[in-house]
């Protein structure tokens, strides 16, 4: 089903729009063109209950509580006594943990988890105050949903910390969740380093497409529920795996991609205009690449003023992962800029067919990969894109 709004809480403020905005402009698109399929809005990186009553207000179903703020990475490198300190510290908040010391959990094609002490304490540590804020946020959901009379769907995102999310972590969330009545719907974990957005996946694919195949046995074994894939955009030599090995039980978020189109509408129209946006665009990636998945260095790439060629300049600056990655960590930069964002936006108003047709070309290329893994997936099988 395909994600036609979605509002990242603590994306889209940055651009100075709300969820209500971006409802207004996605039923607006869909009106225009005659849509007339289902489709579904996500809120996403959502972390308190003002920013759930937001999305709710402007009539989001589909919501992604973002745990990373209440997630303490460092229990990871604790050693003995400094884990057993943070554990007296939340023992209270975590009555849950006798569930599981001493368990284990046998899965499907002779996958095991093994829940001893030291495991279950650390993962009480890592993931505890996340849990707790999951069932609170989503509780709150509940109750707001269920005063309007709507359906609605919920995602869990853990994916936002630095190491891969074992089958222990994995198991013990989503059991919690779905204990607490928690709709749980999807979860985003963390999977294999190397995932850079804006590329194509550079790490050790088979490594990944083992820890796929290890997850979605866990999901098929609580739920099932899908799996979600963040920063997703552009990652074609996976996406057929993805789907197979999860039975379609998938959601694949592809955020930014379609603005790296916008510039290549711009580009081939405006290249004058395009060559502002690129200077912008490197003289704030310093600052916008905090934090992001991305190694590209402006060094690696030409100015605009070294390159006379146009057709030259979208390939280094579109084509190319050094240039995409500089470009769509920007975004939020140029449409900020009192003078890029209203000149963007009214070159793809007046060139909207060929903004529509890269598009079409562009997401049909995503699509025709998912398609791919889902004809070995059950009939009933569904994507969220």
């Amino acid at each position: 089903m395909p994600v036609f709004a979605q509002h990242a809480c603590y994306g889209t403020q940055y651009c100075g729009r709300g969820p209500s905005d971006v409802m207004r402009d996605a039923v607006d698109a869909l009106v225009g063109s005659s849509f007339r399929g289902r489709w579904t809005a996500d809120a996403d990186r959502l972390r308190t209950q003002e920013d759930v009553n937001a999305a709710v207000g402007a009539g989001f179903i589909y919501f992604t509580i973002d745990l990373a703020p209440y997630i303490e990475w460092r229990a990871d490198e604790m050693s003995g006594a400094a884990l057993q300190d943070q554990f007296k510290s939340i023992r209270a908040q975590v009555d849950w943990i006798g569930d599981y010391v001493g368990k284990t959990v046998e899965l499907e094609s002779g996958l095991r988890i093994i829940f001893d002490e030291r495991t279950v304490k650390r993962l009480a540590v890592k993931f505890g105050h996340a849990i707790a804020h999951a069932v609170k946020i989503a509780a709150h959901v509940d109750r707001v949903m269920e005063k309007r009379g709507r359906d609605y769907e919920i995602e869990i995102d853990v994916s936002r910390v630095v190491r891969p999310t074992t089958l222990a972590e994995h198991y013990v969330i989503a059991d919690q969740c779905l204990r607490s009545n928690v709709n749980l719907i999807a979860i985003a974990l963390r999977f294999v380093r190397d995932w850079e957005i804006a590329v194509d996946f550079r790490g050790d694919r088979d490594e990944l497409l083992r820890s796929v195949r290890e997850q979605a046995v866990v999901a098929r074994r609580l739920g099932p529920y899908k799996l979600s894939l963040t920063r997703a955009s552009d990652k074609y030599s996976i996406y057929e795996p993805f789907a197979r090995l999860t039975n379609g039980l998938c959601h694949i978020r592809t955020c930014g991609t379609s603005y790296l189109e916008a510039l290549r509408t711009v580009v081939r129209h405006e290249p004058v205009l395009f060559r502002r946006i690129v200077d912008h665009a490197r003289n704030e990636y310093g600052r916008d690449s905090t934090g992001n998945a991305v190694s590209a260095r402006c060094d690696q790439v030409c100015c605009p003023s070294q390159e006379s060629d146009n057709d030259a300049l979208e390939q280094i600056y579109l084509n190319e992962d050094i240039g995409r990655q500089i470009l769509h960590v920007t975004s939020g930069s140029v449409l900020v800029d009192s003078s890029l964002g209203p000149a963007l936006r009214d070159m793809l108003v007046s060139e909207s067919e060929t903004h529509r047709q890269l598009l079409a070309r562009h997401m049909g290329r995503h699509l025709s990969e998912l398609c791919r893994g889902l004809e070995s997936a059950p009939q009933d099988a569904t994507v969220a894109f």
